[in-house]
């Protein structure tokens, strides 16, 4: 399923997918590597039999065998590393640690970040419609509304935290502000995650944003490479 899954990167969506694409030829090289160490394995054999210095040749075998072990250990962990370097994923899983240690029983967290691009959704959209018509827009629209389109920050907050989706929020789940009056927020809210870089995009985001720096005390602020955020603690 992940396989099958991968979207689009920048520059071209089309072209260029996730890593994930990846797996299909490397799936190919592992089974011809595994053929060629098992043929490798079997020769040897035969001409151990056959010649003298049969531990030179045993010790030769294991000595690439570990060598190409290692190497595969070495470029994973080098690809891990690099992956969680980013400064953005840092920032996420900071705050995701003091969720889990702060976040009062019983009270929920709303992250305020930006949402998740509108060009990348009208892009699967525009490519659901080009491949398939009307038909396939409307079942790609009902997809998009199935879905939790919250911002990226959201989703690795909610990955790297223990408190699991029912505790922490984004703007697009707070349908009861809605009908709320303007000088409240949801009392269940106990913090709030406010990114530096966030910008509302409506009336009603702009006032729950205003709400927010009214009745918030910042508790925490976290700062990785430019990129931060701070946690305000709500006192109503």
């Amino acid at each position: 399923a992940l396989i099958f899954s991968a979207h689009g990167v920048s520059p071209n969506p089309i072209r260029y997918v996730t890593d994930r694409e990846t797996h299909w030829p490397l799936l190919f090289v592992m089974w011809a590597a595994g053929l060629g160490l098992y043929q490798l394995k079997k020769r040897l054999a035969a001409a151990l039999h056959r010649t003298a210095g049969a531990d030179s040749w045993w010790m030769l075998y294991h000595a690439v065998f570990g060598l190409c072990l290692l190497w595969g250990v070495y470029e994973t962990n080098r690809r891990v590393v690099h992956l969680a370097s980013q400064p953005r994923l840092k920032l996420d899983y900071q705050v995701a640690r003091f969720l889990d240690l702060h976040l009062r029983q019983g009270k929920k967290a709303l992250i305020l970040a930006d949402p998740l691009p509108i060009e990348a959704i009208q892009d699967y959209l525009d490519r659901a419609y080009h491949k398939s018509g009307p038909r396939g827009l409307a079942a790609a629209q009902q997809i998009v509304e199935a879905l939790d389109t919250g911002p990226f920050d959201y989703s690795r907050i909610v990955a790297n935290s223990k408190l699991g989706k029912n505790r922490i929020l984004h703007l697009g789940q707070l349908n009861t502000f809605e009908q709320q009056q303007e000088t409240s927020l949801p009392r269940e809210i106990d913090l709030v995650v406010h990114f530096a870089n966030f910008q509302p995009s409506s009336e009603r985001e702009a006032s729950l944003d205003a709400l927010v720096t009214q009745h918030g005390a910042k508790r925490a602020e976290f700062i990785v490479e430019g990129q931060a955020a701070s946690i305000l603690e709500l006192h109503r």
